[in-house]
């Protein structure tokens, strides 16, 4: 019988751009590591994808769980992301220090990040929420890796190689 690995079921940052190029593009992206560089390419990735023509001013939000005043603006952005879009573009909203979100979509025992996921993985969009955290991917805990890609997310792990 064979041994089912423990990896949990994440994409490695270094193979996120040709992941991207064979697959569709996920309505939720979990860039999740201590690596910094690795996130904010992994987001700069994203945004081209989404936003080929470059930002409108209006399709790139970012917040920072971090920062109350964010964390209220997150909940009406999410909400905005799952329903369709009046000009029919995409939109891309960045949650930096998404461990840290807290409000009434991230009630109960779930991590945060699983709750902003589960918002958004419901509604058929043709955006992207992008979860960001410096935590890491190991297992269910902190980052549950593999229930989020069950739930549709991509899970991206950005530790350093070496």
């Amino acid at each position: 019988m064979a041994r089912q690995s423990s990896r949990p079921p994440a994409v490695p940052a270094v193979d996120l751009e040709r992941r991207l190029a064979e697959g569709g593009l996920p309505s939720v992206v979990v860039l999740a590591g201590a690596e910094r560089w690795f996130r904010e390419e992994g987001v700069r990735l994203l945004v081209a994808r989404v936003l080929p023509d470059g930002d409108s001013g209006a399709s790139l939000l970012r917040f920072d769980a971090r920062r109350p005043e964010d964390r209220s603006a997150v909940s009406g952005a999410i909400d905005e992301l799952r329903s369709a879009t009046l000009f029919g573009g995409g939109k891309v909203i960045v949650v930096e220090n998404a461990d840290a979100a807290a409000g009434p979509w991230a009630e109960g025992r779930k991590s945060p990040i699983r709750n902003l996921s589960e918002a958004v993985l419901s509604a058929d969009t043709s955006s992207v929420l992008v979860l960001h955290t410096g935590r890491p991917v190991r297992g269910t805990s902190p980052i549950p890796a593999a229930a989020l890609v069950k739930a549709g997310a991509l899970v991206v792990d950005c530790r350093p190689l070496y």
